[in-house]
């Protein structure tokens, strides 16, 4: 089961937060789930919750999303009985105003985007700073092979009865998925001390594909509405939303 918590957070009449923010969000997080499963998901290469912080307009939103039921219960049940939010480093706490919940199975998102028919354009909107790591080095373009590679790999590690070929289904992607526009700009993400090169902004996509491969393309996406895309995703990056 794929869950979404999004909470709306008090600014306090600053304007100083920001992405970055994710990795003391992260650290908040971690001090409100239990030891073992902390060091559970501190082992996980592949992590089974990824969360973000935007502000839009007057308001935070807070972006918790997991991956399976039991990162669930232990991650979203708890934060969901929280007022406010202890941030530590600042010496302040944040009220939360708002929480929304969502849940959809991995049944449900299959139905919905892979058996009905999608259309042949497709937008992604990386609204956290986002990088890709290859070979030691960062990667701050979002080419259709590393996006697609990230979802993939992501999705096969928590779908349990549904899975993509790398080796088969990338070189297609790579040669049916046209860029029709693009408006990004490169960034920086800090975490701890660290200023990660990466990138923001949206893409604009014509799948020229069969009608499969075009909802297959769908349904990655929208996983990754939940997964986040890149690296860091645990701890802020890596961010989207898609316009199916």
């Amino acid at each position: 089961m794929l869950t979404r918590l999004d909470i709306s957070l008090n600014m306090n009449n600053k304007n100083t937060y920001d992405a970055n923010m994710g990795s003391i969000l992260h650290g908040f997080l971690m001090e409100n789930i239990s030891k073992e499963f902390s060091k559970e998901m501190h082992r996980d290469q592949l992590h089974s919750y990824s969360q973000y912080i935007i502000k839009d307009e007057e308001q935070l939103i807070w972006t918790i999303n997991t991956l399976d039921s039991d990162t669930k219960n232990e991650i979203i049940t708890g934060i969901c009985t929280l007022d406010s939010v202890s941030l530590k480093h600042r010496k302040e706490n944040i009220t939360i105003e708002k929480k929304e919940i969502k849940s959809i199975t991995y049944d449900q998102m299959f139905e919905k985007f892979y058996i009905k028919r999608q259309a042949k354009s497709i937008k992604l909107k990386f609204i956290t700073p986002t990088s890709f790591k290859c070979k030691g080095e960062y990667r701050i373009y979002p080419t259709v092979r590393l996006i697609f590679q990230s979802l993939i790999n992501k999705f096969n590690s928590f779908s349990k009865d549904i899975g993509v070929s790398c080796d088969e289904f990338l070189p297609l992607l790579e040669e049916m998925i046209i860029l029709k526009k693009y408006n990004l700009r490169s960034t920086t993400f800090s975490l701890e001390g660290i200023r990660i090169p990466s990138f923001c902004g949206e893409l604009e996509y014509f799948i020229n594909a069969p009608q499969h491969i075009i909802n297959m393309v769908h349904m990655l996406a929208e996983f990754g509405a939940y997964s986040g895309v890149g690296i860091k995703t645990s701890m802020g990056m890596g961010g989207i939303k898609v316009t199916h």
